[in-house]
């Protein structure tokens, strides 16, 4: 009996560690790579360490503000994606999912086309394909979405499962083949969704205390000054709108007025920076 208990607990321990193997997913920004400032890079991030792992059948799916192309799509790693695929709010409104406000692009690759993963460690993030949005939004949001997303349940059941946008990650990692594997692991904490506002910055590093903020004159034509702080400004850098960083502003001159006579006419991000919050607001020049 004690042989028996010590086999079950050990069977148990065993699925536990199986099963906690899994690849989260993540959208990174990535604007310094190529000096697009609207570039995303989509990661994995394994819970585990690992030698190399060959992957299978990969799908992820997108959720942004209607209106917006996606473009500029690099495979990195030899990764090997298929075609990417957009479901319209227009289109998802015919199969009663979604409010008409966002779109999905999807992101696919087979198990038939190979890609191996060198060896990784845990919490580490491997980029897989980058993107950009290529218009130049100035509302809404991007998003990865999770499979209990309503938007994806509601299009799989409305089209008898035709469009089944399910996130899901196909990898052999223990011997186990690849087509009855699936490691999706959801989406990894602070990698989810970013403000097309506020392109450089993830949702959740916009804190309270900068939410009030704001510059002003906006536009401005010679300088500028920050208003509506409730704590003390540690950074201030403007970028030009392909992300380069054009000025830096120290902290002791952080409360006078800013100039930006030096800059030439145009659109600018000003991202200010206080306890480690930050926050990006768009800045014209006139």
């Amino acid at each position: 009996m004690k042989k028996q208990l010590t086999f079950i607990i050990t069977l148990l321990f065993g699925v536990v560690a199986m099963t906690a193997q899994t690849y989260q997913y993540g959208l990174v920004r990535d604007f310094n790579n190529t000096g697009e400032i609207y570039e995303y890079t989509f990661v994995i991030v394994p819970d585990f360490a690992n030698g190399s792992v060959e992957v299978g059948s990969v799908n992820i799916t997108i959720s942004i503000s209607t209106g917006n192309t996606l473009t500029s799509f690099t495979q990195i790693n030899g990764s090997n994606w298929d075609d990417n695929t957009n479901f319209t709010a227009a289109v998802l409104n015919g199969f009663t999912a979604g409010d008409g406000t966002r779109d999905l692009w999807t992101f696919s690759r087979e198990a038939s086309s190979q890609l191996t993963i060198a060896s990784h460690t845990a919490g580490q993030q491997i980029p897989l394909f980058s993107f950009v949005v290529a218009n130049m939004p100035t509302s809404g949001d991007i998003t990865l979405t999770e499979n209990t997303d309503a938007v994806i349940v509601d299009l799989a059941a409305n089209s008898g499962g035709s469009f089944d946008l399910s996130n899901f990650f196909g990898a052999d990692i223990d011997g186990t083949p690849i087509t009855d594997t699936d490691f999706y692991g959801g989406n990894e904490s602070g990698l989810v969704m970013y403000d097309l506002m506020d392109p450089l910055l993830n949702i959740d590093e916009v804190s309270d205390t900068l939410h009030d903020i704001i510059v002003s004159p906006n536009p401005a034509i010679s300088s500028f000054t920050i208003q509506g702080a409730t704590s003390s400004i540690d950074e201030v850098k403007i970028f030009d709108i392909n992300g380069g960083l054009v000025k830096e502003i120290t902290a002791d001159t952080i409360d006078e007025a800013i100039s930006v006579k030096e800059l030439s006419v145009g659109v600018y991000f000003v991202k200010i920076s206080s306890n480690q919050i930050k926050k990006m607001i768009k800045l014209v020049k006139s």
